[in-house]
């Protein structure tokens, strides 16, 4: 009788260890999930800031002129290569 009583006993608190692994488990695995939500939310928006600066680069470079600030021989030449 003591004997199925402490199997009894056994089994109940290696369930409740079980239990409680699982539940530990089962809070890493939200966390785990949440930061990949959250690196998920980070890239979108960095991925979106970086689509921004492109197009305003993009429109940016009409605007761009390659010239020497000095007129010296190497500005000449560069000048005659470009056209």
């Amino acid at each position: 009788m003591f004997s199925e009583i402490s199997k009894s006993e056994g089994e109940s608190s290696g369930n409740k260890e079980i239990d409680k692994r699982l539940i530990e488990l089962d809070h890493a695995v939200d966390r785990n999930a949440a930061r990949n939500a959250l690196v998920r939310e980070f890239i979108v928006e960095s991925d979106r800031i970086c689509d921004n600066r492109m197009t305003t680069m993009s429109e940016q470079i009409g605007d761009w002129e390659l010239k020497s600030n000095k007129s010296d021989k190497l500005g000449k030449i560069l000048k005659d290569t470009i056209a």
